[in-house]
C-alpha cells in the first residue's frame, strides 16, 4: 500500500490574502514560521511577481502598471498551499 502525498492546504484563519487598489497584501500575522514562496498571476497564466518572505508580518506588492485586473496569488508556505483571486484597481 502507497501512501498518497502532496501539499496541504493552508487554513484560511493563519494566512489571510486581500487586495486594496493596486496592492496585494498577504498577512502571515497569526502564524508561528514563516518561509513563504509568493507568485501571482493574471488570469492568462502569465507570472508577474515571484518573491520570497520569510517574516511573521504582513507581505504587501504594489501593481502600479495594472489596470483594473484579477489576478491570481498563490502563497507556498513550508508543505502548505493557497491561492485567492483578487480584483486589482489603479
Amino acid at each position: 500500500v502507497t501512501a498518497a502525498t502532496g501539499l496541504q492546504d493552508l487554513t484560511s484563519s493563519s494566512v489571510k490574502i486581500y487586495s486594496f487598489r493596486d496592492n496585494v497584501f498577504v498577512d502571515f500575522t497569526h502564524m508561528m514560521n514563516v518561509d513563504a514562496t509568493i507568485q501571482v498571476y493574471n488570469l492568462l497564466g502569465q507570472e508577474l511577481s515571484n518573491e520570497h518572505f520569510g517574516k511573521a508580518s504582513v507581505y504587501s506588492k504594489e501593481f502600479d502598471n495594472l489596470e483594473a485586473a484579477y489576478v491570481l496569488v498563490k502563497v507556498k508556505n513550508g508543505d502548505g498551499l493557497i491561492t485567492k483571486k483578487l480584483f486589482i484597481t489603479h
